[in-house]
């Protein structure tokens, strides 16, 4: 007696495609988030790239009497063109190559540099009962101007959700907005779709490749110390009469 052949059953069927269905959703699962890894480790590149261009930038152009846009008593943040960087060697022409993460429209590409200065004021003793001078007091001769540099990058969303779940991807020091060509430092507390990363010239030349120590993380402490001796007026220490000025530290000259 010959055996009925048997088809596939309809359960059979679904329990395949439901397979399917599951492998299917898993992969696509996995290349998202192969893709916003890749894109996330892009985005940081550039803003890698971005930090060392502006620190040349600025140890080109910077001097301990002007910021580091040359520019005489201006102490309020201070926007560079990436064109500015290309055109002077510090950055390449090609740069940056598109990413999903990025609202590219607009200047820069989605990518904003600026260098933003931090003040404190420079005290000295004084004699207060010439010419005996049994006693002295403090007396303000001039500013102390530390310049930092901040790169911020426009995201392309306005879910303030995925704005934030971003930020964290990125290790952003905080969203903000941008205000003419400025974006609002982290200090001012306002928020909006740009991640910023602002850090100190002297921290962001420690991952160059032409960094020359190991011992990049004293590099701060190491230009004070030298800023000090290199900038602070004969007339401070002679005690001869002087005008305020501002003291830019972290420069090469």
């Amino acid at each position: 007696m010959l055996r009925q052949s048997q088809g596939v059953t309809l359960v059979e069927v679904l329990i395949v495609l439901s397979l399917g269905a599951v492998f299917i959703s898993f992969s696509l699962q996995q290349y998202n988030s192969f893709t916003l890894s890749n894109n996330i480790m892009a985005v940081n590149a550039n803003v890698d790239t971005l930090l060392q261009a502006a620190t040349r930038y600025y140890r080109a152009n910077c001097s301990a009497k002007n910021g580091p846009l040359g520019i005489t008593q201006l102490v309020a943040p201070q926007g560079v063109s990436l064109t500015t960087l290309s055109q002077g060697g510090y950055l390449s022409a090609t740069f940056p190559s598109f990413n999903p993460l990025v609202n590219s429209i607009g200047s820069g590409s989605g990518y904003i540099v600026q260098f933003n200065p931090y003040t404190m004021p420079r005290m000295i003793n004084v004699c207060s009962d010439p010419p005996a001078c049994t006693t002295t007091a403090p007396a303000q001769i001039g500013k102390i101007v530390l310049w930092k540099v901040q790169v911020s990058v426009a995201l392309n969303s306005i879910d303030p959700d995925r704005l934030t779940a971003y930020q964290k991807y990125l290790s952003g020091d905080c969203l903000s907005k941008i205000a003419g060509s400025i974006v609002s430092q982290c200090s001012l507390g306002v928020t909006g779709p740009y991640v910023v990363f602002e850090r100190t010239t002297s921290y962001a030349a420690a991952n160059t490749l032409d960094a020359i120590s190991t011992m990049w993380t004293v590099n701060p402490q190491i230009e004070q110390f030298n800023q000090m001796y290199t900038t602070f007026p004969m007339t401070y220490l002679t005690g001869t009469s002087h005008v305020p000025e501002y003291q830019y530290f972290y420069c090469n000259n």
